[in-house]
Formats: C-alpha cells, sequence, structure tokens
C-alpha cells in the first residue's frame, strides 16, 4: 500500500504509542497521536491525513467533536474505531477501510 498519513486519538498515551510503532513498522506509513480534541482539531486543520483512527478511552461526546471536526476539514477522510487485537488486525483494518468506496 502506498505512503498514508494517520492520526490516532485515544486517553492512553501508551495504548498510543504501540500503535504508532506498529503503524510505522510499515514502509511509508507515518502516524501522529493525539491525546485529547484541542490538540487533534488542530492537527486535522493544519495536516493532511488519509486515515483517522480512533482508539481507546474517549468519551461519546468528545468522539462526536472529533470526528465532526475531522469530517468538516477533510470529508474524504476514512475514520476508523480501532479496539484492538493486535497489529495483524490492525493492519487488516486499515487497509479495508482505506479501499472501501464513501456511499
Amino acid at each position: 500500500m502506498a505512503s498514508l498519513s494517520i492520526l490516532v486519538v485515544g486517553k492512553s498515551i501508551e495504548i498510543l504509542n504501540v500503535l504508532k510503532k506498529s503503524i510505522e513498522k510499515k514502509n511509508d506509513w507515518k502516524a501522529i497521536v493525539s491525546t485529547n480534541y484541542f490538540e487533534a482539531e488542530k492537527l486535522l486543520k493544519n495536516h493532511f491525513f488519509d486515515l483517522l483512527l480512533l482508539s481507546s478511552g474517549i468519551e461519546d461526546k468528545e468522539e462526536i467533536e472529533i470526528r465532526n471536526t475531522a469530517l468538516n476539514c477533510q470529508p474524504e477522510l476514512k475514520i476508523l474505531q480501532h479496539y484492538g487485537g493486535g497489529s495483524g488486525l490492525l493492519y487488516s483494518e486499515i487497509e479495508f477501510i482505506l479501499t472501501k468506496k464513501i456511499v
């Protein structure tokens, strides 16, 4: 798969660092992590991302705000809710969501 820029948002910096490390094991995949809405909002307004990956710990209201901001800033942005399960599952989820057509 071609180069990817992924914004990973969640509450646990330990989990985010593991996700970042796993993502960046793939050639040309880059990840930026954020633990709060305001930082994520700034990143979405100032950088292009291929994918927004939502990790654990985000409260419902904050998740809705992040999703809305993401789609307002980048309407074609793919959003993936990741629940865990290892790097193989993560890679499969990313590849699936990026090839899925928006209807």
